[in-house]
This record gives structure tokens, sequence and C-alpha cells, in this order.
């Protein structure tokens, strides 16, 4: 099994315990900060272009445990963007080996 279907594995369960503590996946952008919120992760956005994204449209801060996000788009696109970084956290992504 590859990494990729190991990442969509971990992200099917992220989304059945979500549901199952009541979170509304219909709601996409509130879906996605509950998940993030029920692992200690705090979301906030901010405007497009600024500075802490440093070019990207959305970043996460292991350190900080914090998902900042551009504030734009859809709450579809916004909630993408959260659950792209939850992941990066989930994977732990920039921990040392």
């Amino acid at each position: 099994m590859d990494h990729i279907e190991l990442a969509r594995q971990r992200a099917e369960r992220l989304h059945e315990e979500a549901i199952e503590q009541g979170s509304d996946p219909w709601s996409p952008y509130q879906f996605a900060r509950e998940i993030a919120e029920r692992r200690g992760i705090t979301v906030e956005s901010c405007v497009p272009g600024a500075s802490i994204l440093d070019g990207a449209r959305a970043t996460f801060d292991a350190e900080l445990q914090l998902i900042v996000h551009e504030n734009s788009g859809t709450p579809f696109e916004q909630a993408f963007l959260i659950a792209h970084e939850i992941g990066h956290a989930v994977l732990g992504d920039g921990e040392d080996e």
C-alpha cells in the first residue's frame, strides 16, 4: 500500500469520527474547523496574500498548533484549505523522523 492510500484512509477515518461526534458534513467549513479543533488545532483566516502565508493559500504551524488560511473563495474551498493543512498535521509533515 502506498503513502497516498494510507493518507486517504486516515482522512476517511477522521471524516467518519467527525460525523459520529455530531459534525455536519453538509457545512464543509464548520466541519473542517471542528475536526481541527478536536485535534487541538486553532483555525484562523487572513486576507489573501498576507505575509504569514508566505505565498501559500494556507499554512500549518506545528509549534503553535495553528492553521491560517486565506479568507477567500467558497466555504467548500476554504474547508479544502483547512483539510489539506490538517493532513500535514496528522501525517506529521515537518516533524523529525
